[in-house]
């Protein structure tokens, strides 16, 4: 054999050996593959029974009992508004149903309707496919019975658990009932959008303005349309989308026999003409803000999604414990219909008065929302609540949040001293509300008259991220920390110029804090849920958190006493409840606010333009004459009590210059004392030998008003008392209000060669024995100059 064909041979046995190999391995890899499916399925197949069999029974009754009403109600159980089931859906009986209608949403809904047992397996494996295709679950495979129970009576488990009962729901539906009844109760539960509307009867009144039965086969297929998105093809909404989806359904029943090539054409080319919007039925604004928080706590909490969470809420005879008290909350809207409280005011292209203004009040303690007003309207359905739902920036009132608290909290008290003068950081060069600046002042002080120079000073000094951080503790939801915009900046955090603001409900949740002894408590409109049974399947106790200590929430609570006392918020004081609180005013005046708390009730105001522009007025005048309008008749019967104070506080002498301990001196200050009692918490009080080191003697010539020289005349020489900062005023910039009581630095240049006489005055200092009189009491202080005279 050649030498060739021993190795053709040998190629062959090579290639006969490789092919064994390889189809081996397929063999493996196919049943490997096989094995795991089947195992996969035996697991899916063993969860699946396991959530069926903990399913509780089908109940039939809640299924086809439609005419369900939600009740919001108060803690004591008094109705404050009703979700009427009943008037947004009117039930009518197949038979009054046009045929076209009922088959509109067979064809677009579930073609084989009529033929399966409840769930469509040819459509779950078409839906799965599709799904495969596009990456991602976008195509539903339920039937019009599994659609029926979603809608009515839907669990609480999230989506694949409640999918496979649902299922398993649909098919004992079905061995129940005929497919006439299961589509009659499909027919008039499903929600068609607009004001609710739940069934096929009041869609047609409301988008139509007719009964069901005088329908079009194009009407029939409008509505049918609707059903599966309505924000979306709602044809008040979007008409175009709507006229686009009622061709589609449509063409649906024409391929499906349901209709004539006539009677498509003739629906194809109808006009669709809508009936005029009837107005919604109006509620409060608190009974909205509850519908909207029930909505979205059945999304975050129980897994609905906003489809489903609405439909149980508006059509599932459940009962809503809400927060209001309906006293508070009467007071509140008869307030706000008191134009003398708001400033000169016009409408808008809208209708709607301008500025507009928000209130809402909470109580300290529990964190339950009292009352609420979003707009100076006190009726709205589904509409803009500015209390809860728009952030504005805060301007000044952010300081006690992101400013003073974080500073208690890490050093600073209530006598530290902040030269109030002016600074540059970076090209940022704050400056005060009236253009002026005060010098040395304390921190209760600066809170006091707002004072931005110190504020931003503190921020600076303490840390914009431990601002934030204070922030966030406080339940602040808008701040802005990535983008190219954000609030990591001085004027946002210390100023409250804030990219997107906060919302008028989170400030007042955050103000809580200091008379709650400074736990937060994440406010609430509602408590609990319950079914149509009684049963809670919703509960809302509110999250709490410690913030700061008790110590640090009284310090803040007795610093913004002072706010109402004597600094920019002394419109809101009332005649028999003490008041804490902060004004703010947005630099361009776009936005007033006032914060304030009682020992019972925490409640912020904010006024503005929804469309932001610039007012003649700040938060300490409107805003606060509103608080304290609607908060003296809060309070009128209630017995009167102050902040509680806690232990670990002392208070201690100090100087207001210094924020030390005064010096014999402080008392000879040209503006009169300037020693004061401040509150410390224990420990951070000055030590007894910390003593004020600003307030200096100094000789004086009063002719020059400069430091005496060796050559004034004695006559013309005066000891007095000056401040004299650590770090000296730049003279190239604006000077502080206290500059003029800051010691000169300049020595007389008026005389100079002066020899005084030396028998002047001997006769004063020199006794009969010849020896000097050391009598110290000879010193005078003249109240008059406020010198100290030989």
């Amino acid at each position: 054999m050649s030498t060739e064909e021993t190795k053709s041979n040998l190629d062959k046995t090579s290639s006969k050996k490789k092919k064994t190999s390889l189809n081996k391995i397929l063999k493996i890899t196919v049943l490997i593959l096989l094995l795991i499916v089947f195992i996969g399925a035996g697991i899916a197949l063993g969860i699946a029974y396991s959530w069926i069999s903990s399913a509780p029974p089908l109940d039939t009754e809640e299924v086809f009992n439609l005419n369900q009403t939600t009740y919001i109600v108060d803690e004591e159980g008094n109705v404050i508004d009703k979700l009427h089931a009943n008037e947004n859906r009117s039930i009518v009986s197949l038979d009054k149903i046009p045929k076209h209608l009922q088959n509109a949403f067979i064809a677009i809904e579930d073609k084989r309707f009529y033929k399966h047992n409840g769930i469509d397996i040819q459509r779950i494996i078409g839906s799965a496919i599709e799904d495969i295709k596009q990456r991602k679950l976008a195509h539903g495979g339920s039937t019009i019975t599994q659609q029926l129970i979603k809608n009515v009576y839907l669990t609480r488990d999230k989506l694949w658990k409640r999918k496979v009962i649902e299922m398993y729901y649909a098919i004992q539906l079905e061995r129940q009932f005929t497919k006439d009844q299961i589509l009659e109760a499909y027919l008039n539960t499903i929600g068609l959008g607009g004001n609710n509307i739940a069934g096929v009867q009041e869609a047609a009144l409301y988008y139509f303005g007719k009964d069901v039965s005088n329908l079009t086969l194009a009407e029939s297929a409008v509505i049918a349309g609707i059903t599966n998105l309505p924000s979306a093809y709602s044809p008040y909404l979007n008409y175009e989308r709507s006229m686009q989806r009622k061709n589609l359904i449509l063409s649906e029943m024409l391929k499906q026999n349901m209709i004539s090539r006539a009677e498509y054409d003739e629906a194809i080319a109808q006009e669709i003409k809508l009936a005029k919007i009837e107005k919604e039925v109006e509620t409060t604004y608190f009974a909205d803000m509850v519908i909207k928080d029930v909505i979205s706590a059945f999304q975050e909490k129980l897994g609905y999604s906003k489809e489903e969470a609405e439909r149980k809420v508006f059509n599932g005879g459940l009962k809503i414990v809400s927060t209001i008290d309906t006293k508070i909350q009467n007071i509140m809207e008869d307030t706000f219909n008191n134009a003398q409280l708001f400033p000169k005011s016009t409408e808008d292209e809208n209708g709607t008065l301008q500025p507009e203004a928000a209130m809402v009040i909470i109580d300290n303690n529990t964190g339950h929302i009292k009352a609420v007003m979003g707009g100076r309207s006190s009726k709205v359905r589904r509409g803009l609540n500015r209390a809860t739902q728009s952030p504005r920036q805060p301007g000044s009132s952010i300081k006690p949040l992101a400013v003073y608290t974080p500073a208690l909290d890490n050093g600073y008290t209530a006598a530290t001293v902040i030269d109030d003068s002016p600074v540059t950081f970076g090209n940022y060069s704050p400056n005060n509300y009236s253009r002026n600046f005060n010098g040395l002042v304390t921190v209760r002080e600066a809170i006091q008259s707002s004072l931005n120079v110190v504020a931003v000073k503190i921020v600076q000094d303490i840390g914009v991220q431990r601002s934030v951080e204070y922030l966030e503790k406080f339940g602040i939801s808008t701040i802005v920390k990535t983008g190219s915009k954000t609030d990591l900046n001085l004027p946002a955090l210390a100023l409250g110029g804030m990219t997107k603001g906060i919302k008028p409900v989170e400030l007042a949740a955050a103000y809580t804090v200091f008379p709650n002894k400074g736990v937060y408590t994440k406010p609430v409109s509602f408590t609990k849920v319950l079914d149509r049974h009684g049963n809670v399947i919703l509960d809302n106790t509110p999250e709490k958190h410690r913030v700061i200590s008790e110590q640090v929430a009284y310090m803040m609570v007795d610093i913004m006493k002072g706010v109402i006392k004597g600094g920019t918020g002394g419109n809101a004081a009332l005649s028999n409840m003490p008041v804490a609180g902060k004004t703010g005013t947005t630099s361009d005046m776009k936005d007033a606010w006032f914060a304030g708390y009682t020992p019972y009730y925490t409640a912020v105001v904010w006024m503005g333009h929804d469309e932001p522009k610039a007012m003649n007025f700040t938060g300490g005048s409107y805003p606060a004459k509103l608080w304290k309008a609607v908060m003296q008749e809060v309070h009128k019967d209630l017995k009167r009590k102050e902040f509680e104070k806690p232990d670990g506080l002392v208070a201690v002498n100090i100087c207001t210059e210094s924020g030390k301990r005064p010096s014999e001196l402080c008392a000879l200050d040209p503006r009169g004392a300037t020693i004061r009692s401040e509150l410390f918490i224990k420990g951070t009080e000055p030590p007894v030998d910390s003593i004020c080191d600003i307030h200096v003697i100094k000789d004086i010539c009063t002719i020059s008003n400069k430091l005496a020289s060796e050559y004034c005349p004695i006559e013309s020489v005066q000891s007095k008392v000056f401040t004299q900062r650590h770090e000296p005023l730049d003279p190239n910039r604006k000077m502080p209000a206290d500059a003029i009581y800051e010691a000169p630095t300049a020595v007389c240049d008026i005389h100079k060669n002066y020899v005084p006489d030396i028998n002047e005055h001997i006769d004063d200092n020199i006794i009969d024995d010849g020896t000097v009189n050391e009598d110290i009491d000879n010193i005078e202080f003249n109240g008059s100059s406020n010198s100290i005279t030989e």
